[in-house]
């Protein structure tokens, strides 16, 4: 939907909305649900890639600068890596042994 013939003919971010709105919605309980000491990371990542979504939005369609891209790109990979301390934080919480 956003690459080859069809690239800004239909915004992906925009037809799969719902979905997004859906996925943020059970992350941001998911991440309340870790626990205090992993819900900042949890919460952030969240935030990362929401703002990831935002900057591509805003690029789509564009020729664009590549610092842009890499912002963008940074975003989704601090998120991910947020997300993966949280979870690791909580696993190591549950089994200290580990």
């Amino acid at each position: 939907i956003g690459s080859g013939d069809f690239a800004g003919f239909v915004p992906w971010i925009a037809l799969l909305a719902p979905v997004i709105i859906a996925v943020s919605a059970f992350l941001i309980w998911f991440g309340w649900k870790l626990g205090p000491k992993s819900r900042p990371l949890a919460l952030a990542g969240l935030a990362a890639w929401i703002a990831s979504l935002s900057l591509e939005q805003m690029i789509m369609g564009y020729h664009i600068p590549m610092a842009e891209c890499i912002a963008e790109e940074g975003c989704e990979m601090v998120g991910t890596t947020m997300f993966a301390l949280a979870f690791a934080l909580k696993i190591r919480q549950a089994k200290p042994d580990i």
